[in-house]
């Protein structure tokens, strides 16, 4: 009858291999848990952006309404809507266009738009958001 030496380490790897696992995974979640906190933030960063465009957007209809109306509206006005302001810059005059410069700031997340009318039929030649840093 053969008799086997019993091995003091029985288990060791399955225990070290155990802890190791467990902290990857800790590591992972903890990794993954604050980037989703921090993503969170960014959308409403998004959000105030998206508003403060479509604010700028809101003022260059009312400057474009009131060109139709009057071909002579110089802007350099402040529109108010609801708790956000947008400022319509005063209007340039070119050789047959008109450039409107507006201004549309929600909290902090500013929209500067630039934009090229036609002087007669007040109709978008183009666009331009300026960024500013």
């Amino acid at each position: 009858m053969k008799y086997y030496k019993k091995q003091k380490n029985n288990g060791f790897i399955a225990l070290i291999t155990s802890i190791i696992l467990s902290i990857i995974i800790f590591l992972i979640a903890s990794v993954s848990s604050n980037a989703s906190f921090w993503s969170r933030l960014d959308s409403g960063s998004i959000v105030e952006k998206d508003k403060s465009f479509s604010l700028a957007l809101g003022c260059l209809d009312y400057a474009k309404l009131k060109l139709a109306e009057n071909i002579n509206y110089a802007g350099n006005e402040n529109i108010s809507i609801e708790s956000n302001t947008c400022e319509i810059k005063p209007i340039e005059s070119g050789i047959g266009f008109k450039l409107i410069n507006i201004q549309a700031i929600v909290a902090n997340k500013t929209t500067n738009l630039s934009v090229k009318v036609d002087a007669i039929t007040i109709k978008t030649i183009s666009v331009e958001e300026k960024v500013s840093f």
